[in-house]
């Protein structure tokens, strides 16, 4: 991630299309991790790499989305704003799997940022990006 830029990744519980519309509107870029049924554009393609738009009212929001299998052979799924192909599937999965020291490490910081999040995809997502 070149320039300094800020990179925010989630887990799948956060995700939601207002998130991903207010974070692409003030340029963050982002992976977040999805539940089945999130999206139906999303569950319809296979393991790999593919672009897609999220609906979203009548918004649409461009999102790569990155499905993996894991070592266990549970299917992955993630998606970004980060579109460039010089990232590789397997550049997501080392990115993605880096984070969890960091949330076990220190189970207050975790519990603090995870009420963060919680707020923001609650309650703060038009406020905090309008």
């Amino acid at each position: 991630m070149e320039g300094g830029k800020e990179l925010v990744i989630f887990d799948r519980g956060y995700p939601s299309r207002e998130l991903i519309q207010g974070l692409t509107g003030k340029k963050i870029d982002y992976v977040m991790r999805v539940r089945t049924k999130f999206s139906k554009a999303i569950d319809a393609r296979g393991l790999g790499d593919h672009m897609i738009e999220l609906e979203h009212g009548k918004k649409r929001l461009p999102v790569r989305v990155i499905k993996l299998e894991l070592d266990s052979k549970e299917l992955e799924t993630l998606i970004t704003s980060l579109t460039d192909t010089k990232y590789s599937v397997e550049d997501f999965k080392w990115l993605y799997f880096k984070r969890w020291p960091v949330e076990t490490s220190n189970s207050e910081f975790g519990f603090a940022n995870s009420l963060c999040y919680k707020e923001l995809a609650k309650n703060g997502q038009k406020k905090a990006f309008s």
